[in-house]
């Protein structure tokens, strides 16, 4: 009986770790995917926006095109840098760093910003999400070309930090985005969980859309 249980637990043993490693292969596959498309989505609009300004420009501004070439080129090589980063399994992101790069990118959409990054430093891990969750924005609001007016506020209060990014580009008849699920606002909410954090999306009574993200600064970094 000893024998043939443990001949039962053996095979049990093995089909465990079968179902394990799937189950490990299947996270990595999640976590591969949700870093290109936060990663590759705000790059390549941004990337796009820019060309299409540079041919505009071309004819009559050559100085103003060499110099958004100069970003194209800048914003290709940060892309290629992120992709490679991607199989590390981890990267960190500076907020004020993807604020200013947001507030290059509107304004060459010809979209007003107000950017305000009021915070100290930051844990790494916690910045990196927060960073994510801003780049993820700004996609979003280049996506909307009716979008004239767009605002990103960071600030901290005792041991919260908060990112808020609004925009009116948002049509009367586009559905309400929600957090729940989807690439985009899905990713980003899976992200803030791992830190303690929540994110909050919707249009107000002015038709501006909203997005909160907040988190406590007190929150260990993870364990490798």
């Amino acid at each position: 009986y000893g024998m043939s249980s443990l001949s039962t637990l053996v095979a049990e043993l093995y089909a465990a770790r079968g179902k394990l490693a799937r189950m490990a292969v299947t996270r990595e596959r999640l976590r591969v995917a949700r870093d290109l498309h936060d990663l590759l989505g705000y790059s390549l609009s941004a990337i796009t926006l820019k060309t299409e300004l540079t041919h505009r420009l071309l004819p009559g501004h050559p100085d103003r095109a060499r110099d958004e070439i100069t970003d194209i080129l800048t914003v290709a090589r940060q892309a290629l840098a992120d992709v490679r980063t991607v199989a590390n399994g981890y990267r960190t992101m500076s907020l004020t760093a993807e604020a200013q790069s947001a507030t290059s990118v509107l304004t060459a959409a010809d979209i007003d910003v107000t950017t305000t990054i009021t915070i100290p430093e930051l844990p790494p891990h916690i910045e990196t999400v927060l960073a994510t969750v801003l780049r993820e924005a700004v996609t979003n609001i280049l996506r909307h070309s009716k979008a004239q007016h767009a605002t990103i506020h960071a600030t901290t209060h005792h041991d919260t930090i908060r990112l808020h990014i609004t925009n009116d580009g948002v049509e009367t008849t586009t559905p309400t985005p929600t957090v729940n699920g989807g690439n985009g606002l899905g990713n980003l909410t899976t992200r803030l969980t791992t830190i303690n954090g929540h994110l909050t999306a919707g249009i107000d009574d002015t038709g501006r859309f909203h997005l909160t993200a907040q988190a406590s600064l007190n929150h260990p970094a993870p364990m490798d």
